[in-house]
């Protein structure tokens, strides 16, 4: 019972602590900000990585003006077979490894694909599909100047562990300082990510040397409809179900008219959610309860508890010798033996009358004595 009883705490204690390092092989390992040596090293030994026959490609920026917004795709089509159809998606500024994150150049990480605010994410491709484009929403460095985008990928594939990889061919543009009287969103608004279902967004635009504004929204590739705008505010009406739209505004001034990019608002259904912190307080939770069980079921006999109380002065009963002074309880009948009391009469010296025999002198030897039979 104790043994079983460890091996439960056990169980219960490494699978509430335990990251599953090998997951990753088939693209399941979480969004985070990651290097793209991640895509071997944290997952399994480079040296094992396979090339993957998927075709990746970046698009070049919606718009390159320094600390303006802009939004950078991420195109993979002929996706291979794979038994979870998950795929991890990197945008980096390099391929070597180190210091290749956008936020590495000055890049501002405003929405990932999934309404996260990383470099890397995870998506599915769907059953009997062979492409998916995903799409990063950023602020661009500050300072002008020439800079360099890549996308890399990594999944799995069937009936094997080996972590199948694959890179973009690098992108390179220039971003300019915007002119003066350029219409523009401010560089202090973000654009909301992430609400939840049923749950209308109100959304007020901050500009600089903006006089009108046009704002459309669509759901992701169908036509878009426009909203109302009253003094930069409009809102989005509410999801009924988990998805995402996309809305985008064209902003007016003295200087030429300016689009912003698609920025995509994901809803999602209120769920649970924890950290790494709370899982491991929910461990040694555990782990308390199951020690003070292991306790209660392997309490110590009486004896050794009186003896106990023994230790701390108190008087201890001799249990024994009031285990010998007890009777014994047996299970075989007591049979009482009463004393035979002879009923014969004495036989006289002479022995027995003349003629008597044993049978009669017993009848009637009492009455002979007596005198009334001679």
């Amino acid at each position: 019972m104790r043994i079983r009883v460890i091996a439960i705490l056990a169980i219960l204690i490494f699978s509430a602590s335990w990251t599953p390092m090998t997951s990753a092989k088939s693209g399941g390992e979480g969004d985070d900000i990651r290097s793209m040596q991640c895509g071997g090293s944290c997952h399994s030994d480079p040296a094992l990585n396979a090339t993957s026959a998927a075709m990746v490609s970046v698009e070049q920026p919606s718009s390159k003006w320094a600390g303006l917004l802009t939004t950078v795709t991420v195109n993979i089509t002929d996706f291979p077979e794979s038994e979870t159809r998950i795929v991890g998606v990197f945008l980096l500024t390099n391929d070597q490894g180190a210091k290749d994150t956008p936020q590495h150049e000055g890049w501002t990480i405003v929405a990932d694909p999934n309404g996260g605010v990383v470099n890397y994410i995870e998506t599915r491709v769907s059953n009997g599909e062979t492409s998916v484009s995903v799409t990063w929403t950023l602020k661009a460095p500050v300072v002008a100047g020439n800079y360099t985008l890549l996308a890399s990928i990594h999944h799995g594939g069937v009936g094997n562990s080996v972590s199948i990889h694959g890179n973009s061919w690098p992108i390179s543009f220039t971003i300019d300082e915007p002119p003066e009287d350029l219409p523009r969103l401010a560089s202090t608004f973000t654009p909301p990510n992430t609400r939840l279902v049923n749950q209308e967004t109100i959304i007020t635009l901050e500009t600089e040397d903006v006089t009108d504004y046009i704002v459309e929204m669509r759901v992701p590739g169908a036509q878009s409809v426009t909203l109302d705008v009253v003094e930069g505010t409009f809102t989005i009406p509410p999801a009924i179900n988990s998805g995402s739209i996309e809305w985008r505004a064209t902003l007016s001034g003295v200087g030429p008219d300016q689009q912003t990019p698609w920025f995509t608002l994901i809803a999602k259904e209120e769920g649970w959610q924890s950290d790494r912190v709370e899982l491991y307080l929910q461990a040694f939770s555990l782990l308390f309860l199951m020690t003070g069980l292991v306790l209660v079921s392997n309490r110590k006999p009486r004896a050794e508890k009186i003896d106990l109380v023994g230790v701390m002065g108190l008087p201890q009963p001799d249990i024994t010798a009031q285990i010998i002074s007890e009777p014994q309880q047996h299970s075989t009948p007591v049979v009482e033996h009463n004393p035979v009391i002879s009923t014969i009469p004495p036989v006289p010296i002479e022995g027995l009358p003349a003629g008597w025999t044993m049978e009669q002198w017993q009848h009637y030897g009492e009455q002979y004595l007596q005198g009334g039979l001679r």
